[in-house]
């Protein structure tokens, strides 16, 4: 599904629909310190392929809290979010 969506949108339409998309994450959803984990719980889990995660594959926020931080110029806006609760992480093995 997501091979046919690329080919029938451009690069440029893509990254202004996932801009559009961050941008309209809740407010409940994102925590605006720095408290909590300073990395995202995504790099620990099994799920964490576009295959299986929303969010790896579309930046659609499938996960319950996040940390909000300044980007660092190479997200596809100003902020990019640590993952802190999330009812799909599954501990990856190893």
């Amino acid at each position: 599904m997501l091979a046919e969506q690329e080919q029938r949108e451009t690069m440029q339409e893509r990254i202004a629909r996932i801009r559009q998309r961050l941008a309209s994450i809740p407010e409940d959803k994102v925590l605006v310190s720095q408290q909590g984990r300073s990395d995202s719980i995504c790099w620990e889990c099994a799920n964490c392929t576009p295959g299986k995660c929303e969010w790896a594959a579309e930046l659609k926020p499938v996960w319950s809290k996040a940390i909000r931080v300044n980007s660092s110029g190479q997200a596809l806006g100003p902020y990019a979010y640590r993952v802190q609760e999330c009812g799909f992480f599954e501990q990856e093995e190893g």
